[in-house]
């Protein structure tokens, strides 16, 4: 499967920065859960939105693409692996990210919306 990608974002007329993360993982003929763009909009008017989406997306990415293993209580034969596999690593990274915000005071309220696309041959999920 060959294609090409692109990410374009601009803060709002009424903000001071973007609080947008982006990324995506490289193709990987062997191991099509690597085909996953995904974009996060740190939620405005929040502490630390950048934060929140930059953490997010990262820590989606890392549990997605790197073969982390799945526990037990979490599979469930009647959805799809690559289903499996996002879910567990959204609902990680709100895990994460509530955890930093308890942790640092900073932080505190901080908030972001998701959105993940993946690509396999012949299907998007």
């Amino acid at each position: 499967m060959k294609f090409r990608s692109a990410f374009h974002t601009s803060p709002k007329d009424t903000a001071v920065f973007n609080e947008d993360y982006y990324e995506s993982s490289m193709p990987d003929e062997q191991f099509h859960t690597k085909n996953l763009f995904v974009l996060a909009d740190g939620v405005g008017g929040q502490q630390a939105g950048d934060v929140a989406s930059k953490t997010a997306v990262t820590h989606l990415l890392y549990l997605f693409t790197s073969g982390v293993a799945i526990p037990e209580d979490f599979r469930s034969k009647s959805r799809d692996a690559i289903l499996q596999r996002l879910e567990y690593g959204l609902l990680r990274a709100d895990q994460k990210i509530r955890g930093l915000a308890a942790s640092d005071p900073s932080l505190s309220g901080m908030g972001t919306t998701l959105i993940a696309v993946h690509l396999k041959p012949r299907n998007t999920l």
